[in-house]
């Protein structure tokens, strides 16, 4: 049951595309996709549709920004059944606005194309930081490679003591 709604199915679809609250945010985003758009469709078939606009957007923010605003749909949810924190369709919109100004902020100072049409990120000294007592934390990174339209993602969980518990990648073919 969806905690939001209280819709019988909390599907990831209906999380991310069809609750009402999920549906407000997509209107209220000013991207080209829109929360009407969705529904009556698969999670694939959205996804599908965010990735085949991707190039149609007029700005680096608004390519970003329906990736930013899934993930910061997933994490009100999180927050909602975990801290009983409610956010309103503006806070996540504003979450995922700041998360793809801060990540063309990062990528701007440290990445550049290498003669080969390869991109190189300059390493920056990281420190891991453990999650609270009792509690796994996962780590999760992915790549482009623009030759041949792969897309790599990969994760990791680590316990409160950075002990190693599971871990996992995968290579998607055929990225937009």
């Amino acid at each position: 049951m969806c905690q939001r709604c209280s819709s019988d199915s909390e599907s990831i679809n209906h999380i991310l595309f069809d609750c009402p609250l999920s549906r407000s945010v997509w209107r209220q985003s000013n991207t080209i996709f829109s929360g009407s758009q969705a529904q009556d469709n698969s999670l694939e078939e959205n996804i599908e549709i965010l990735l085949s606009r991707y190039d149609q957007s007029t700005s680096k923010e608004l390519q970003h920004l329906p990736f930013r605003i899934c993930w910061q749909i997933w994490k009100s949810r999180n927050a909602l059944i975990f801290n009983k924190e409610k956010l309103s369709t503006d806070e996540v919109i504003d979450k995922a606005k700041d998360s793809v100004n801060e990540w063309l902020t990062a990528i701007s100072q440290d990445t550049r194309v290498q003669p080969s049409g390869q991109l190189c990120v300059e390493q920056r000294e990281s420190k891991w930081i453990p999650p609270p007592s009792d509690f796994f934390k996962i780590n999760v990174d992915g790549s482009f490679h623009l030759n041949n339209q792969y897309i790599g993602v990969g994760w990791i969980i680590r316990d409160d003591h950075g002990v190693y518990r599971l871990a996992g990648c995968s290579r998607l073919i055929q990225a937009y």
